[in-house]
């Protein structure tokens, strides 16, 4: 058994002021990294796109390659039934209005309004334009967001241009973020793998790509965030009896935690240091309910988040794993980005890293309990 702890947003900027994991306390993150392994890896990105992406890169150590990966748009679109081999030119888009300037972020963009009229042009353009399907993106609160998929990349701009005259007309701007072919693959996961728990939207749906099973909590949703007793409750009731189950197979299960990152984008410091005791005390679990086993237990960040900024920044971020039974080490390795730095002479590549935690399962698998 594999179990996967994925962090959004775990790490930071680091070489100069401390960071989040360097403030707080983390005995069971520090048990992993000593008696295991920590170093830093850059995650992949889509092609032109400049920062790692959640969806993106957690899918990749299971088998969804981001050449392969829709994106949003494909994946909220995917969400929403539509079929993009029949519709493969797909784009996510906003409306905003014509006096706010894009550079302050678009998440600063002020609320819509007269949504109705704008439903209204959207249902006129599907009309007009029979080769093309729009859906509401689920990715903003403020309601100016959407998905759209075309049968050709000339539809596609046509169907965009038409809009922007439109909305025109009413003092307002559509943003196309990046318009994308969608190339299929059969693509899978090497062996049986688990989604416990607790994502919603396109990461599960990139999950889904690769044939990862779903079993989470219909209760508690991803948006239920900062809900530590809830989720704690679940994990300890509902997930680890299944992993405990399956303890002795040849396969994965994975727990994804978003509070890390949102608790950087959204609000403190002393937020993201909860964040990383609820995190601790999940693998706390993790260790007191499942030693001895032949479990594997791997650590992944996605990507740096600083605190109180909404992007994501490219940049290392760190991998760890270990096998669970090996005991105490000689030594407290305190799971850092500066330690994971000094241990990687070399920041590798996501790819490397998918490789090595491939050659660490297999070197695992069938083999005695130390």
């Amino acid at each position: 058994m594999n179990l996967y702890f994925l962090l959004d947003g775990l790490t930071e900027s680091f070489g100069n002021e401390p960071t989040t994991l360097d403030i707080a306390s983390h005995q069971y993150l520090d048990r992993i990294s000593s008696t295991g392994k920590i170093g830093l890896y850059e995650p992949s990105t889509r092609p032109y796109v400049p920062n790692p992406e959640t969806y993106v890169v957690f899918p990749y150590f299971f088998g969804l390659d981001p050449n392969h990966n829709p994106g949003r748009a494909g994946l909220e679109l995917m969400r929403a039934g539509i079929d993009l081999q029949k519709f493969s030119s797909v784009a996510l888009f906003r409306i905003i209005e014509k006096n706010y300037d894009p550079m302050k972020g678009w998440d600063k963009a002020p609320r819509l309004i007269g949504e109705e009229h704008l439903s209204n042009v959207l249902d006129s353009l599907s009309q007009e334009f029979p080769h093309t399907k729009t859906t509401k993106s689920n990715i903003s609160r403020k309601g100016n967001c959407w998905c759209v998929a075309s049968q050709g990349k000339e539809g596609l701009e046509d169907y965009l241009n038409k809009l922007q005259f439109l909305v025109s007309k009413r003092d307002l701007n559509v943003y196309p973020v990046l318009l994308q072919d969608y190339s299929p693959a059969n693509l899978s996961t090497i062996r049986p793998t688990t989604l416990y728990g607790w994502a919603v939207g396109s990461l599960v749906e990139a999950f889904n790509l690769v044939g990862v099973s779903i079993s989470q909590n219909p209760d508690i949703l991803e948006n239920d965030l900062f809900q530590y007793d809830t989720k704690m409750k679940d994990f300890t009731d509902r997930v680890l009896p299944c992993i405990a189950g399956d303890s002795e197979r040849d396969c994965s299960a994975i727990v994804y935690v978003k509070e890390s990152s949102e608790a950087s984008r959204k609000k403190t410091r002393d937020d993201k240091v909860k964040s990383l005791k609820f995190i601790d005390d999940l693998i706390g679990e993790t260790f007191r309910n499942l030693e001895p086993s032949h479990a594997n237990l791997i650590v992944l960040s996605d990507h740096q988040s600083n605190i109180g900024i909404e992007r994501t920044y490219r940049g290392p971020t760190i991998y760890s794993y270990t096998r669970m039974g090996v005991g105490k080490s000689r030594i407290n390795l305190t799971f850092s980005e500066d330690n994971a730095a000094i241990l990687t002479p070399r920041v590798k590549t996501q790819q490397e890293v998918i490789a090595e935690i491939e050659s660490f399962i297999k070197s695992t698998t069938n083999q005695p309990q130390p």
